[in-house]
C-alpha cells in the first residue's frame, strides 16, 4: 500500500514504534521472559495475542481520532515515567511491569486524549492478567482449596487428615502446592471475562459481572480437580496415573467446568435485554489538520525519550562511583580485642553475586570469636542486588533460623547505628547455637528494614549510586539456651563494637 494511502493516525504509530520500544526495552524483555519460562504465567503470549487482535479490530475507531493535546494526559505521563525511573533504580521488576500499559495508555491519551483511553485503554489493561503478581495470591487459594475439599472429601466418605496443606488419606498423602493452588485457571478465567467483555464493548457493570462469574468457575474447576484426584487415589490405591500426571487432565476440566458454562452464561446475557452491550462509539469525524499536531506529538514523546537517556547516565555515574570503592574491614585500637585475623573464618555468608567479600575474625583476650563480613556491591541492578531472596547471611545447609527480632544497640560505634537485626541459628547437626547481627549500608546510610533499604538504594542511584553492602557480625554461643545466647553475644559485640574503627 502507498504511504500516503495509510491513515495518518496509522503513520503516527509506526514512526513512533521504535520510541515505545526503546524506552520500554526491560519491561518488554521482561514480559516476554517471564511468559516464555514461568510455569504459572505461560498463558502471557495468549494475552499479548489477543491485544493485539483487540487493537485490530478498533483500529477504524482509532484511525477517526483527532490529535487533541491532553493536559491531563501529559501530567499522567510525567508522573508515570518519574515512577518507573524510580523502580528502575530500586531493581523493583513488579512495579516497573505493572507500569507498562498505564504508561502506553497515558502516551496515547496525551495525544489523542480522552477517546484514545476509551479506544485502546481496556485491551491495553489485559496484561494486567499476565503481570506478575498473581502468585502472591496462591497461599490464600491453597488454604481454600484444602478447606473446599476437606468438605467434599467428607461427602464423598473418604477419610482425611489435614494438615496446612497436607491432606492424609489412608492411602496416600497429597500436598496442594503453589501448583495446587488454582492460580493458573483463576487467572485465565478472569481474563477470559474481561476479554470476552472487551470484545462485545460491554458496559463497566456486564464485564464485572462476566469477570466474577468466570473466576467463580475457574475456582470451581480447581477445587473439583484436586478432589477427582485425591479420589482416584483413594479408590486406586494411588495407582492411578492422575496421582502423578494431572495437567491435562486440569485444562480438560477447566474446559467442562469454566469454558463451556461460561460461554452459556454470555450467550444468555446476549439475550437479556438488560444486559445488552453499549454500543461502539461512532464518529465520521477525520484527523484535523493543526499546527498545533507536531508540538502535541514532541510533548509526548519527550517524557519518553528522557527514560533512557535518565538511565544511562544514571549507569555512567554508577560506574565512576563504583571505581572509588574500595572498602575495607575495621581495625581495632589498643584493647582487649585482636585482629582481624585471615583465614580463620568460621562463619559463611552466602551472597550470590557479589563483588566485594571481605571476611576475619576478631578474638578477646577471653578468647570470644566474633566474624565480621563485609558484603559489597559496587553496582547493582536486576538479578545482581544486595536484597535478593536467595542472599542468606548464613549456610542453609548448616544452620537454620531459630529466632529473629531487631536489638537495640547501647555502645557508640563508628558506623553511628542504634540498632541490628538479630538471627539465632542451630546447628543442623548438633545442639550449637550461634547469633548474627546484620545491617545494611547503602552509600552511607544504614538501615535493618529490606524495604528501607531498596527504597533509599532507589534514591541514591537516581543521583549514580548504586553502591550496597551488609555488615554481618557472627559468634558462637557457649550455652544451649536461647535467650542467655543472645545475652552472651550483646555482650560480646558491644565490647567489640566500641573498639572498632572504620578506615576506609
Amino acid at each position: 500500500m502507498p504511504l500516503n494511502g495509510i491513515n495518518s493516525n496509522i503513520k503516527i504509530l509506526i514512526a513512533l514504534l521504535p520510541l515505545l520500544f526503546i524506552a520500554f526495552f526491560q519491561e518488554w524483555t521482561d514480559y516476554f521472559e517471564l511468559w516464555a519460562n514461568s510455569y504459572i504465567y505461560r498463558h502471557g503470549l495468549l494475552v499479548f495475542a489477543s491485544v493485539l487482535y483487540l487493537c485490530y479490530l478498533r483500529r477504524e475507531r482509532f484511525q477517526r481520532l483527532e490529535i487533541s493535546f491532553s493536559r491531563l494526559g501529559l501530567a499522567a505521563l510525567i508522573a508515570l515515567c518519574l515512577l518507573l525511573v524510580l523502580a528502575h533504580a530500586g531493581n523493583i521488576k513488579l512495579i516497573r511491569m505493572v507500569l507498562l500499559p498505564f504508561l502506553l495508555i497515558a502516551w496515547g491519551g496525551t495525544i489523542w486524549g480522552k477517546p484514545f483511553l476509551q479506544t485502546a485503554g481496556a485491551p491495553l489493561l489485559l496484561v494486567l492478567f499476565a503481570a506478575p503478581f498473581w502468585d502472591e495470591l496462591s497461599p490464600l487459594l491453597q488454604w481454600l482449596t484444602v478447606a473446599v475439599d476437606e468438605g467434599a472429601l467428607a461427602v464423598l466418605s473418604i477419610p482425611a487428615t489435614i494438615e496446612e496443606f497436607y491432606i492424609t488419606i489412608p492411602s496416600g498423602i497429597f500436598h496442594v502446592a503453589d501448583g495446587c493452588s488454582g492460580i493458573r485457571y483463576l487467572m485465565v478465567g478472569l481474563y477470559l471475562g474481561a476479554f470476552y467483555g472487551t470484545l462485545t464493548n460491554s458496559r463497566p457493570r456486564r464485564t464485572l459481572l462476566m469477570i466474577l462469574v468466570a473466576g467463580f468457575l475457574a475456582l470451581l474447576t480447581n477445587w473439583i480437580r484436586v478432589a477427582w484426584i485425591i479420589a482416584a487415589g483413594h479408590y486406586t490405591n494411588m495407582e492411578s496415573s492422575l496421582v502423578e500426571d494431572h495437567e491435562m487432565f486440569g485444562w480438560i476440566v477447566f474446559v467442562v467446568v469454566t469454558l463451556i458454562p461460561f460461554l452459556f452464561f454470555t450467550h444468555y446475557l446476549d439475550r437479556h435485554p438488560s444486559m445488552n452491550p453499549a454500543p461502539a462509539e461512532s464518529s465520521t469525524k477525520s484527523p484535523r489538520k493543526s499546527k498545533k499536531q507536531t508540538r502535541t506529538i514532541t510533548m509526548a514523546c519527550l517524557p519518553l525519550a528522557a527514560i533512557p537517556l535518565v538511565l544511562m547516565a544514571q549507569s555512567y555515574s554508577a560506574a565512576n562511583e563504583a571505581d572509588q570503592w574500595n572498602p575495607s574491614l575495621p581495625s581495632v585500637a589498643e584493647s582487649q580485642w585482636k585482629g582481624p585475623l585471615q583465614y580463620a573464618e568460621f562463619w559463611q555468608p552466602q551472597f550470590k553475586t557479589a563483588d566485594i567479600h571481605l571476611s576475619g575474625v576478631y578474638v578477646s583476650d577471653a578468647l570470644a570469636r566474633v566474624q565480621i563480613d563485609l558484603i559489597g556491591y559496587k553496582q547493582q541492578h536486576q538479578g545482581k542486588e544486595l536484597v535478593y531472596y536467595q542472599n542468606r547471611v548464613f549456610e542453609p545447609d548448616k544452620w537454620h533460623p531459630i529466632a529473629k527480632q531487631e536489638v537495640e544497640i547501647s555502645v557508640g560505634n563508628d558506623w553511628n547505628i542504634n540498632k541490628v537485626n538479630q538471627i539465632i541459628f542451630q546447628s543442623k547437626r548438633s545442639d550449637q547455637l550461634a547469633v548474627s547481627w546484620y545491617w545494611y549500608d547503602i552509600g552511607g546510610v544504614s538501615g535493618t528494614s529490606a524495604t528501607e533499604v531498596q527504597l533509599i538504594g532507589g534514591l541514591k542511584k537516581l543521583i549514580g549510586d548504586t553502591r550496597g553492602s551488609a555488615w554481618i557480625l557472627s559468634t558462637l554461643c557457649n550455652s544451649t539456651e536461647a535467650a542467655s545466647c543472645a545475652s552472651a553475644a550483646q555482650d560480646t559485640i558491644e565490647s567489640l563494637l566500641s573498639d572498632l574503627s572504620l578506615s576506609g
